[in-house]
């Protein structure tokens, strides 16, 4: 497998960073043109919105990914909700985009198809991938994908590429990115994760409900109940938004505050337990794993030792 050099680019791939004011926050970017045709962002927003829509038009692919945080894009008057380690194939213009939680970071490769190379063979051999095939394949504006671990790996080096030959590990890690999505199922799936304004709005108030005290375990019927909606639409609108369901959502939230308290303090596991809404140690203990993958001992000393 080599690098073909009769059709790449290869002008110097200087990062143009920029920082832009947004009502309450701002975002950081840095852009890179790895191939003609091709573009990568990196960003880091603290704000809630972000009204910018997209400058360019025609047959485009864009691959997003949320590294940490939370994003609602709006494109063909509907919105996609990704949240962390959650890739979005996007084909139509985003005209907004909201972040919930005041946090986002994550990367962008924009594929413009009338400019970039109609197969990736062009550019290294034995990477016969097409983004317009991509593109032609899937079945929605948006197709919202879970990340497996060497989809994870790619970003992670796209967002902090390692030393030494910076540019060069760019150019590899988006072809490699071209040919993992490539042996995606990028044709839809039987819950598309499309919604309305008010399928966003019943999700967003649901969470907002489970976060506001995480030790406190309340049920559907009594979440319906205080947003004035069926249990049957809460439950819909909510797994469309956030891509599991409402039990999922709530005992996460409460893993991950459990894992901060862990490592920012000294308190006893049992102690953390209690405050969760659990009363018992040795299920807080199964939670836990299940959701951070292992015990919150075992966690708290890794913790330690970084």
């Amino acid at each position: 497998m080599s690098v073909r050099n009769d059709c790449c680019d290869h002008r110097e791939m200087a990062a143009k960073a920029s920082s832009i004011a947004l009502e309450g926050g701002s975002a950081s970017l840095a852009q890179y043109e790895p191939f003609q045709g091709v573009t990568l962002t990196t960003a880091d927003v603290t704000a809630k919105s972000c009204g910018i829509p997209d400058s360019k038009k025609g047959r485009l692919l864009r691959c997003c990914y949320c590294a940490e945080g939370r994003a609602e894009m709006k494109t063909r008057g509907r919105f996609y909700c990704i949240s962390e380690n959650e890739l979005a194939l996007i084909t139509s213009p985003v005209t907004s985009a909201n972040f919930p939680g005041g946090r986002f970071s994550g990367a962008s490769v924009l594929i413009d198809l009338e400019q970039a190379p109609d197969t990736l063979s062009c550019l290294l051999d034995g990477i016969d991938v097409s983004p317009a095939e991509i593109y032609d394949q899937l079945a929605e504006p948006c197709v919202i994908v879970r990340c497996s671990d060497r989809l994870r790996r790619i970003f992670g080096d796209l967002l902090k590429p390692p030393s030494g030959n910076h540019e060069g590990c760019i150019r590899l890690k988006i072809l490699e990115l071209m040919l993992v999505i490539n042996e995606l199922d990028v044709s839809g799936s039987d819950e598309p994760r499309s919604c309305t304004s008010s399928q966003l709005e019943v999700a967003r108030e649901t969470a907002k409900c489970i976060e506001e005290d995480l030790g406190v375990r309340i049920t559907i019927e009594e979440l319906s109940q205080r947003l004035g909606v069926s249990p049957t639409r809460l439950k819909m609108s909510f797994r469309t938004v956030f891509g599991m369901p409402v039990y999922t959502y709530a005992r996460t939230r409460k893993m991950e505050k459990a894992a901060k308290l862990l490592v920012a303090t000294d308190r006893t596991i049992l102690d953390i337990a209690g405050e969760l809404g659990y009363d018992n140690g040795s299920k807080f203990s199964k939670a836990f794993a299940d959701v951070m993958g292992v015990p919150p001992s075992t966690y708290r000393r890794l913790s330690a030792g970084h």
